[in-house]
């Protein structure tokens, strides 16, 4: 099945979440995602994600550096908010 207009990789994690495991998957050219079902999925159910998907990338996840940042900054409102 060619799904035009989706993000191939985070449509791919939305039929997982939703317990569709979809084989292969191969994102083409053009950027759409061609996707295989097992025999006897839902496809009601694979529409229904497949309406409800947004292609908007998702945003991109904090470096490490800022994750320890915003640790120690949370760390010392607690200890200075505590006092």
């Amino acid at each position: 099945m060619i799904i035009k207009n989706c993000n191939v990789n985070k449509l791919h994690d939305e039929f997982r979440n939703a317990g569709i495991k979809p084989y292969p998957v191969y994102v083409l050219e053009n950027g759409d995602g061609d996707f295989t079902f097992e025999e006897g999925t839902d496809m009601e159910l694979v529409q229904q994600v497949i309406d409800a998907h947004n292609p908007e990338p998702l945003p991109p996840q904090p470096t490490e550096k800022e994750r320890l940042e915003a640790l120690e900054q949370a760390m010392l409102e607690i200890i200075i908010g505590g006092i």
